[in-house]
């Protein structure tokens, strides 16, 4: 976890910023007793969920790095991102450039994207996502409200239908 080791270097605050990562789910171990800038809350249902997350700044969006796994970042697509559109929030990507996900985030403009592990290059992209933060988020939103348009059940249905016709 790139993301937490670099936050915990900088004591959670960059450019007077504090941070606090909240993880939904059933499956991170360790990472409940790391420290109190982590807080793990149980496996929501989708709208609870959506719901919990559009009250974010940002949302964090990890890919695989693992050489690996290259075949399924360039090919699928995480159900996470369209789940993060509907909370209508920017979103931290942090993942190879050559991915799905990072040919949407600059097709649509919803976020900040981090294409390396290493902590200066995760420190600069929060950096950069405190900057425009402190700018106001608006080109962002908008972005998030385009992609809306693309990621939703009926535009996956209509897709669907024309696949199989």
């Amino acid at each position: 976890w790139a993301l937490i080791q670099t936050m915990s270097n900088f004591g959670w605050e960059l450019k007077g910023c504090k941070f606090r990562l909240e993880l939904y789910g059933n499956d991170f171990g360790e990472l409940s007793n790391m420290c109190g800038n982590v807080n793990v809350s149980p496996w929501l249902g989708e709208e609870a969920l959506i719901g919990r997350l559009s009250s974010a700044d940002i949302l964090y969006l990890p890919y695989w790095f693992d050489p690996d796994r290259k075949v399924d970042v360039q090919l699928c697509f995480p159900t996470k991102f369209a789940t993060y559109i509907a909370a209508g929030r920017p979103i931290f990507y942090h993942g190879p450039k050559d991915s799905s996900v990072s040919n949407v985030m600059e097709r649509y403009s919803v976020g900040v994207s981090c294409n390396d592990m290493s902590e200066t290059a995760v420190e600069n992209a929060l950096e950069r996502a405190i900057d425009i933060y402190s700018t106001g988020w608006a080109s962002y939103v908008e972005g998030v409200h385009r992609a809306r348009a693309e990621f939703n059940q009926e535009r996956f249905f209509d897709n669907f239908r024309w696949l199989i016709s």
